[in-house]
């Protein structure tokens, strides 16, 4: 079975289950919200710090271990993640109150920050140019089956006594089989040449492309033992030459962000129920969320494939815009068709799965220069997860002061700004290599 499944998409696939891992971690809360709720006792306040506190590990595990990754590689960082995410789960099953809750989901937090700028560096390092959209989009591909993975178990133990613990206490399940196969991947050929282990790197390269593929990239990296080899100071980053791609970056992130679905994968069962839904059938309805965000996400590939990653960002934030209008029309004008809401979200969902989920990681792992790769990934992931923070945190808040429907309308108008700085500031990167991106960047004036 091995020799039928190509080297490249054998080692990808391995490393992008730490995808899986971390949403599975994430979204677990989202089924368990209802039943923690009840638990706790919780108002909007505490329930909104409940729910975003990830986000707060994330940034922190984005920023702090920002140069991990250069110095003890992209797959032992992810190693060090995954211990953390088996410890987290673990301790938040075991809660006694909130704030330890909340502690613990700081922890799961920190691994998934540091996964999120390992793991999408690691896969656009080892993937040639005309392959490496399919090959980053397989890390948003495990994301997406994590988190129906999530939902499955929160719906099997939405009927047990322990209900929330078991939904919790599970990713400890996805961490150790993480661990098992990151043994089985290589480093990334990048990190090695850094580190003037220049034969395995070339050896890496052979197995994905062959000798002609390794040859001429070895030649491309003949830099990379000066660049990498020496400490980068994150005041680098903020040198002018790098400002246009940090600012185009980091924006793209909390467009995908504030896109209006990602209140959809947090606050769904809560949602639901506010629009007729028991607490049972809140829950199951998330199940269909994660089965179209799956289903579409598999459909984007050829996508990707085809069109322009400019064009993809820009449709699917059409499609979100008109999506989160009706949504707010919906509960503005208090009608109460269960189903309508049902299959808006599923649109929205379904349009972020084939657009502004993958091809975010895609560009933002492409557009990160060479010298600075592991700190401007860090910067990107830290602003998304403070982009998801604010609006998970926010969300109960803004939906007790302002009302459902104009949540809803202001998500919308977001879209639409963000499709105006989409055409004017993001170049298209498909088929082009790493190096040539970054020369487009230094000709852009």
């Amino acid at each position: 079975m091995k020799d039928k499944i190509p080297y490249l998409y054998r080692i990808a696939g391995m490393a992008a289950f730490s995808g899986f891992t971390s949403n599975f971690s994430m979204s677990a809360m989202t089924p368990a919200i209802p039943f923690l709720i009840r638990h706790f006792k919780v108002g909007a306040t505490l329930l909104g710090l409940m729910v975003s506190s990830l986000a707060i590990g994330a940034m922190a595990g984005a920023l702090l271990t920002s140069r991990l990754p250069d110095r003890i590689g992209r797959r032992n960082s992810l190693k060090f993640a995954a211990w953390i995410f088996l410890a987290a789960s673990c301790l938040s099953a075991l809660s006694i109150t909130p704030y330890d809750l909340i502690l613990y989901r700081i922890m799961t937090g920190f691994a998934v920050g540091m996964t999120s700028v390992a793991a999408p560096m690691y896969l656009a390092e080892i993937a040639p140019p005309e392959k490496r959209g399919i090959t980053v989009s397989l890390y948003q591909l495990a994301i997406v089956v994590g988190i129906l993975f999530s939902y499955f178990s929160g719906y099997i133990f939405s009927h047990s006594s322990f209900t929330w613990r078991l939904m919790l206490g599970m990713a400890a399940v996805p961490s150790g089989i993480l661990l098992v196969l990151l043994s089985q991947i290589p480093e990334s050929p990048h990190w090695l040449a850094g580190q003037n282990r220049k034969e395995q790197s070339i050896g890496i390269l052979e197995k994905i492309g062959g000798k002609a593929y390794a040859g001429t990239v070895i030649q491309h990296m003949s830099f990379s033992p000066r660049e990498e080899n020496r400490s980068v100071s994150f005041r680098l980053i903020f040198q002018k030459s790098y400002l246009k791609v940090l600012l185009a970056g980091s924006v793209l992130t909390v467009i995908q962000q504030w896109s209006g679905t990602n209140i959809i994968f947090s606050y769904s069962p809560v949602i639901y129920e506010s629009a007729g839904f028991s607490t049972a059938g809140a829950v199951s309805q998330t199940i269909f969320i994660g089965l179209i965000n799956l289903l579409f996400t598999l459909l984007s590939f050829p996508l990707i494939q085809q069109k322009g990653r400019k064009s993809i960002l820009l449709g699917g934030l059409a499609v979100n815009f008109l999506t989160l209008m009706i949504a707010g029309i919906y509960f503005h004008a208090g009608w109460h068709q269960p189903f309508l809401l049902v299959a808006v979200f599923l649109f929205c969902v379904a349009s972020f799965a084939a657009t502004l989920g993958p091809v975010t990681w895609i560009v933002i792992s492409e557009i990160s220069p060479a010298a600075i790769r592991s700190q401007a990934m860090s910067v990107f992931v830290c602003c998304l997860w403070l982009a998801g923070m604010a609006g998970t945190f926010s969300f109960p808040l803004l939906d007790a002061a302002l009302g459902t429907g104009r949540v809803f309308f202001l998500y919308a108008l977001l879209c639409l700004f963000s499709m105006v700085f989409i055409a004017l500031s993001i170049p298209e990167t498909r088929n082009k290599s790493l190096e040539e991106i970054e020369k487009l960047w230094h000709s852009r004036k």
